[in-house]
């Protein structure tokens, strides 16, 4: 296995969507487990 980090890329880095904060999303994270930030990364 092998993991590639693109700093400054987000869930849906590969698309042309704006980043943006969608509070729909589920997440992992401990803080309320709510929300995610998705968009474009055309460098990533």
């Amino acid at each position: 296995m092998e993991i590639r980090v693109y700093p400054g890329a987000h869930h849906s880095f590969d698309s042309d969507n704006p980043v943006r904060y969608v509070l729909d999303r589920y997440s992992t994270e401990p803080y309320d487990g709510k929300g995610a930030t998705t968009g474009g990364n055309a460098a990533a």
